[in-house]
């Protein structure tokens, strides 16, 4: 995997944890860390999506249009997401949903829907049904491409169409991240083909704007007078977080930008073991409360509150999010994926 890609992972998965860890704080101590500063920690939702549509379609461009290769692909997909996403969902509480309150259809919605009619075990867990949804259009590419074409092409329009209604989750605007991020794609094996000098300063070029787009829609919108609820639709979110990301991963096709990357190696090791630090940050944000609160059971009281403690807090929050999960990662994670991709003779991806 290029360089960048695992550090954008990397940077996506450290929102998400700041966002949560920030909203906590904000509720349990009175005060918002640094300032409401990290309110737009969502993004990182929409950074991962655009990352996924990327992988995908650079990992399997092969495959397009190759039926054969279907089941490897799916196979591929299915052991990325879901070995270790069940064992931390019967860890987390899942085995309540047939041990103790036995429900049966909850269980199999949560352990292979991502989806709940009383509550998600891991509830971060609702962007993977997102993931499982672009996969199966993906799918449709493998078995014929002037089909999966068409399909996407359709797809799109359909998305455009009902973007005020998001009842629908295949026709929901979060789908347009994935085809930011195959569009990216698509570009950079242009900008690969290339001269390398051109492609690198045109890289570089889109790694800028990318980035001044990203920082450029995270304030527009946070001074934009709308609903906490409201973002994961919101045009400026889609749009802005979205062309901004993929303009990032066009940067991978520059020598230096992958070499800059490269050399961040915990940024690196935070990137591989994103998908681990996602589903269990908000178990250790709140295991994180109840140790500082047993340790000062003061503290949340509601008096003498500052920023520099809440400041603090997150830090705290957040470091122990990242350190649970990458634990999680190496000991768990990476031996079992590899000893499954190579039980199923699946490559690393």
């Amino acid at each position: 995997m290029l360089y960048s890609i695992q550090a954008y992972r990397g940077f996506a998965v450290l929102l998400v944890v700041l966002f949560h860890g920030a909203s906590k704080i904000g509720r349990k101590y009175g005060i918002e860390p640094f300032n409401d500063f990290f309110d737009t920690g969502f993004s990182g939702v929409h950074l991962f999506f655009v990352l996924s549509g990327f992988i995908i379609v650079t990992a399997h461009a092969k495959d397009i249009g190759m039926p054969r290769q279907l089941f490897w692909y799916l196979k591929r997909r299915l052991i990325r997401i879901y070995p270790i996403y069940w064992i931390i969902f019967f860890a987390l509480g899942g085995w309540k949903l047939v041990s103790v309150n036995v429900n049966i259809e909850d269980f199999f919605l949560n352990a292979c829907l991502f989806m709940s009619n009383t509550g998600l075990v891991i509830p971060v867990s609702w962007t993977m049904l997102y993931e499982i949804i672009f996969y199966l259009i993906f799918a449709i590419l493998i078995i014929n491409k002037k089909i999966g074409v068409t399909a996407i092409v359709v797809w799109l329009a359909f998305i455009l169409l009902n973007w005020g209604d998001s009842s629908y989750h295949i026709l929901h605007p979060f789908n347009l991240l994935f085809i930011f991020g195959m569009l990216a794609s698509a570009l950079r094996f242009k900008l690969i083909k290339m001269d390398s000098g051109v492609a690198s300063l045109i890289s570089k070029i889109c790694f800028g704007l990318g980035v001044i787009l990203f920082v450029g829609s995270a304030v527009y919108y946070s001074h934009l007078a709308v609903g906490i609820t409201e973002w994961p639709a919101h045009p400026v979110t889609i749009l802005g977080f979205g062309v901004a990301s993929a303009l990032l991963v066009l940067g991978s096709a520059s020598s230096e930008i992958e070499n800059f990357f490269g050399k961040r190696h915990l940024l690196r090791l935070i990137g591989d073991a994103s998908y681990s630090i996602y589903l269990v940050h908000l178990w250790a944000q709140k295991l994180s409360y109840k140790l500082i609160k047993a340790i000062d059971s003061t503290l949340f009281d509601g008096m003498g509150q500052n920023q520099i403690i809440s400041d603090m807090l997150l830090v705290f929050f957040v470091v122990m999010s990242v350190l649970f999960g990458i634990l999680i990662h190496l000991k768990i994670e990476r031996p079992l994926l590899f000893f499954l991709r190579k039980k199923m003779n699946v490559a690393k991806g």
